[in-house]
């Protein structure tokens, strides 16, 4: 009776495993914008981790003499990037209760190797509970880009600055706002210029105003991009990123970077 149990709650948990891989699917499908770019990652990345859990229970099932279920969970089709993480939240949740009392189960009937990797499937879905609760932080409680992003100024590091620029679903201006001395000699690959003592005259007219600006200069210590940031939220542009670190550390981590220094250098070689 112990094993018919233990086989109906392994499937209950191979349905479940099924239900995420299609719900995975289907919202990294859904998913665009800035946002929906870390957030597509993240479901691409725990994927592969869910299509173990299911293979491993599908094999139990089997040894146990039962029929593993191909009759996946079911789950609303939420609206919004962050509708979308909270439901996978909940259901992670859920998962890790299961894993848990499925294991003592396993315990109980005697199958200490089960109840191992149950535990250790619980671990799994722990740390992808974990990862929602931290992506749904960074949504600050809205939903869409535009409308996930609040209006005003960010401060972003290189690894969102490089998601931004990939990005094409969205029109991302990269803007150097140091002198023009400076960004002749180099800069960062595909920036435009408008140096942060000019930005008043000249920004209404080469930006938009459903722009997603970034802006920098050349490290932490220089203030020409946070001045330039507060230049254009007092112009009423709403979108304004600034990349702190700036080009010092752009170039520190090997990336593109093109002016006349460097035409000189590859003409030296």
């Amino acid at each position: 009776m112990t094993n018919k149990i233990l086989v109906e709650c392994l499937n209950d948990d191979l349905s479940a495993e099924l239900g995420t891989i299609i719900r995975y699917t289907y919202q990294a499908g859904k998913a665009d914008g800035l946002l929906g770019e870390e957030f597509r990652e993240l479901l691409e990345r725990d994927i592969p981790d869910e299509i173990r859990h299911a293979a491993f229970l599908t094999d139990v099932i089997s040894d146990y003499g039962g029929e593993p279920t191909t009759i996946p969970q079911g789950f609303r089709k939420s609206v919004g990037l962050k509708s979308m993480a909270e439901l996978d939240l909940e259901m992670e949740s859920q998962d890790i209760e299961n894993y848990k009392q499925h294991a003592r189960l396993a315990e109980a009937s005697g199958d200490i190797e089960l109840k191992v990797r149950l535990e250790e499937m619980a671990a799994d879905e722990s740390h992808h509970a974990r990862e929602f609760r931290r992506i749904l932080r960074g949504f600050n409680g809205k939903t869409g880009l535009n409308k996930d992003i609040e209006p005003g100024i960010h401060t972003i590091g290189r690894e969102q600055l490089l998601k931004m620029l990939a990005s094409g679903k969205q029109r991302v201006k990269l803007v150097d706002v140091l002198g023009e001395e400076y960004f002749a000699k180099e800069h960062i690959k595909g920036a435009i210029n408008i140096p942060v003592n000019q930005l008043e005259a000249k920004a209404d007219r080469l930006l938009r105003k459903d722009d997603f600006i970034i802006v920098y200069c050349a490290n932490l210590e220089c203030q020409a991009s946070p001045t330039a940031a507060a230049i254009l939220k007092a112009k009423g542009f709403p979108f304004v990123f600034d990349y702190a670190a700036g080009l010092k550390d752009y170039k520190e981590a090997g990336l593109p970077v093109e002016g006349s220094l460097h035409k000189e250098a590859a003409g030296s070689k």
